[in-house]
């Protein structure tokens, strides 16, 4: 009876006021700018269009704050276990820091303090080249595609098979109790071949690594 009630009578007064009520709303223009979008959005779009927007930022922001969230509080976690007096302590203070303060007060407080601290879009701050603080918010540049890339990754890849090997090789000389490299800092080729003094030792061991004869 009670629910009856409530609802009748909000929908007296809507019609009262010429309020009309539904999702109609949703293919009027939304006639407001969002300056970042993932898809096609312009002043002139709908209102279901803008709440899409909204909510593909949302999802963006959520799953790149998961990802600098695991990477930075493995980072954190792992330097608080350091045996680094100095590394340890300062990884205690960011945790404890950060966690024992709410987040709600957080965003209040980079809320409050970033228009106040930073200047107007007009006259940025640039500490870096291309990168800008205002108090609208911080301007970085984004990289865009180019075949130097695919050149990068291609020798990224190379490099990381080379250095397996490497230590491999070095690993198994090292279980032989031989160098692995030489010791022979400035001289030509000094990381290519042993120094003449070595070579002659490991020729006067056997097999075993034991002194020959």
């Amino acid at each position: 009876m009670a629910g009856w009630y409530l609802v009748s009578n909000t929908l007296a007064n809507l019609e009262r006021q010429n309020i009309s009520t539904g999702y109609g709303f949703l293919n009027l223009e939304a006639s407001f700018g969002i300056s970042e979008s993932m898809i096609d959005y312009t002043p002139q779009s709908n209102y279901a269009t803008a709440l899409m927007v909204g909510f593909l930022n949302t999802v963006k922001v959520a799953f790149l704050g998961i990802i600098l969230c695991t990477i930075i509080g493995t980072i954190f976690g792992v330097a608080r276990l350091s045996s680094n007096w100095i590394v340890r302590k300062l990884a205690t203070v960011y945790v404890e820091t950060f966690r024992n303060i709410p987040v709600l007060l957080q965003l209040f407080f980079w809320y409050a303090i970033i228009p106040n601290a930073f200047p107007a879009a007009r006259n940025a701050f640039q500490p870096l080249p291309d990168v800008l603080l205002t108090n609208r918010g911080m301007y970085i540049p984004v990289p865009v595609a180019d075949n130097a890339y695919d050149f990068m990754g291609i020798a990224a890849i190379i490099a990381f098979i080379v250095i397996y090997f490497i230590k491999k090789w070095a690993t198994k000389r090292l279980d032989l109790d031989r160098p692995a490299f030489s010791d022979c800092v400035g001289q030509p080729g000094h990381f290519l071949w042993p120094c003449p003094d070595r070579l002659s030792d490991w020729r006067r061991t056997d097999s075993h690594g034991y002194p020959g004869t």
